[in-house]
Protein backbone atom coordinates (compact mmCIF):
# COMPACT_ATOMS: atom_id res chain seq x y z
CA UNK A 1 0.00 0.00 0.00
CA UNK A 2 1.21 3.20 -1.03
CA UNK A 3 0.62 7.25 -0.11
CA UNK A 4 1.50 9.54 -3.14
CA UNK A 5 2.24 13.15 -3.32
CA UNK A 6 -0.15 13.84 -6.93
CA UNK A 7 1.88 17.07 -6.85
CA UNK A 8 4.97 15.54 -7.39
CA UNK A 9 4.51 11.46 -8.13
CA UNK A 10 7.04 10.59 -5.36
CA UNK A 11 6.04 7.81 -2.42
CA UNK A 12 5.68 9.37 0.53
CA UNK A 13 4.84 6.59 2.76
CA UNK A 14 4.04 2.79 2.58
CA UNK A 15 3.30 -0.18 3.92
CA UNK A 16 4.82 -3.90 3.87
CA UNK A 17 3.82 -7.01 5.34
CA UNK A 18 5.57 -10.66 5.34
CA UNK A 19 5.41 -13.68 6.60
CA UNK A 20 7.20 -16.59 8.41
CA UNK A 21 7.17 -20.06 10.63
CA UNK A 22 9.69 -21.92 11.92
CA UNK A 23 10.66 -24.21 14.90
CA UNK A 24 13.33 -23.57 17.14
CA UNK A 25 14.71 -24.74 20.73
CA UNK A 26 16.99 -21.42 20.74
CA UNK A 27 16.89 -18.02 19.39
CA UNK A 28 15.59 -17.52 16.02
CA UNK A 29 15.06 -14.51 13.38
CA UNK A 30 11.95 -14.34 11.15
CA UNK A 31 9.82 -12.59 8.76
CA UNK A 32 12.55 -9.99 7.75
CA UNK A 33 11.88 -6.70 6.12
CA UNK A 34 14.05 -4.41 4.65
CA UNK A 35 14.92 -1.29 6.57
CA UNK A 36 13.48 1.79 4.62
CA UNK A 37 15.51 5.23 5.23
CA UNK A 38 13.41 7.34 7.83
CA UNK A 39 10.94 6.89 10.46
CA UNK A 40 9.82 3.24 10.36
CA UNK A 41 7.24 1.70 12.54
CA UNK A 42 6.88 -2.13 12.91
CA UNK A 43 4.44 -4.21 14.42
CA UNK A 44 4.25 -8.42 14.71
CA UNK A 45 1.78 -11.02 15.49
CA UNK A 46 3.44 -13.81 16.92
CA UNK A 47 1.85 -17.04 17.61
CA UNK A 48 3.98 -19.93 19.53
CA UNK A 49 2.69 -23.75 20.10
CA UNK A 50 4.53 -26.27 22.18
CA UNK A 51 4.39 -30.17 21.46
CA UNK A 52 1.91 -30.09 24.29
CA UNK A 53 -0.90 -27.66 22.71
CA UNK A 54 0.13 -25.11 25.07
CA UNK A 55 0.12 -21.75 22.91
CA UNK A 56 0.28 -18.11 23.11
CA UNK A 57 -0.06 -14.66 21.02
CA UNK A 58 1.46 -11.75 21.10
CA UNK A 59 1.49 -8.68 19.30
CA UNK A 60 4.73 -6.47 19.64
CA UNK A 61 5.53 -3.24 17.91
CA UNK A 62 9.28 -0.98 17.70
CA UNK A 63 9.87 1.71 15.48
CA UNK A 64 13.23 2.13 13.58
CA UNK A 65 14.81 5.72 12.53
CA UNK A 66 16.74 4.49 9.54
CA UNK A 67 18.83 8.53 9.36
CA UNK A 68 22.06 8.14 6.98
CA UNK A 69 22.07 4.58 7.35
CA UNK A 70 22.48 4.65 11.70
CA UNK A 71 19.59 2.47 12.66
CA UNK A 72 18.57 3.89 16.10
CA UNK A 73 15.54 1.79 18.07
CA UNK A 74 12.54 4.14 19.61
CA UNK A 75 12.65 2.37 22.32
CA UNK A 76 15.10 -0.07 24.40
CA UNK A 77 12.96 -2.99 24.19
CA UNK A 78 10.01 -3.71 21.50
CA UNK A 79 6.40 -2.82 23.43
CA UNK A 80 4.53 -5.72 24.11
CA UNK A 81 0.73 -4.31 22.97
CA UNK A 82 -1.34 -7.40 23.85
CA UNK A 83 -0.62 -11.43 25.05
CA UNK A 84 -2.82 -14.08 25.17
CA UNK A 85 -2.48 -17.60 25.89
CA UNK A 86 -4.23 -21.27 25.43
CA UNK A 87 -3.66 -21.26 29.57
CA UNK A 88 -5.70 -17.87 29.69
CA UNK A 89 -2.60 -16.13 29.69
CA UNK A 90 1.05 -16.89 27.95
CA UNK A 91 2.59 -20.15 29.80
CA UNK A 92 4.84 -19.50 32.06
CA UNK A 93 8.54 -18.79 30.99
CA UNK A 94 7.18 -17.88 27.46
CA UNK A 95 9.02 -14.48 26.57
CA UNK A 96 7.79 -12.19 24.29
CA UNK A 97 9.28 -11.91 20.94
CA UNK A 98 11.52 -8.88 20.03
CA UNK A 99 11.41 -6.93 16.56
CA UNK A 100 15.11 -5.89 16.45
CA UNK A 101 17.83 -4.80 13.19
CA UNK A 102 19.42 -7.37 11.68
CA UNK A 103 21.46 -6.27 8.92
CA UNK A 104 19.94 -4.53 6.52
CA UNK A 105 16.63 -5.65 7.52
CA UNK A 106 13.78 -5.49 10.79
CA UNK A 107 12.97 -9.05 12.20
CA UNK A 108 11.53 -10.44 14.71
CA UNK A 109 13.40 -12.38 17.25
CA UNK A 110 11.79 -14.97 19.04
CA UNK A 111 12.89 -17.13 21.91
CA UNK A 112 11.80 -19.89 23.56
CA UNK A 113 12.50 -20.96 26.93
CA UNK A 114 15.31 -23.42 28.10
CA UNK A 115 14.78 -26.89 26.70
CA UNK A 116 11.98 -26.40 25.08
CA UNK A 117 11.32 -26.21 21.43
CA UNK A 118 8.43 -24.01 20.06
CA UNK A 119 6.85 -23.53 16.65
CA UNK A 120 6.23 -19.87 15.44
CA UNK A 121 4.27 -17.97 13.10
CA UNK A 122 4.39 -14.40 12.42
CA UNK A 123 3.32 -11.75 10.36
CA UNK A 124 5.45 -8.02 10.40
CA UNK A 125 4.11 -5.21 9.13
CA UNK A 126 6.70 -2.10 8.50
CA UNK A 127 4.95 1.61 7.94
CA UNK A 128 7.16 3.71 6.48
CA UNK A 129 6.81 6.74 7.62
CA UNK A 130 6.72 10.50 5.50
CA UNK A 131 9.93 11.86 5.49
CA UNK A 132 10.27 15.93 6.66
CA UNK A 133 12.17 16.78 3.57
Amino acid sequence: MFAVDAATGRIGARERETQASGIASSAITLAGVPLAAGANRYRAEVMATDTSGRAATWVVEQGLSNIGGTVTPWAPASRVLDDFGSEGSVPDGWDPPEIIQSGPNAVVRCSPPQGLTLAYTVKLQATEGLAAS
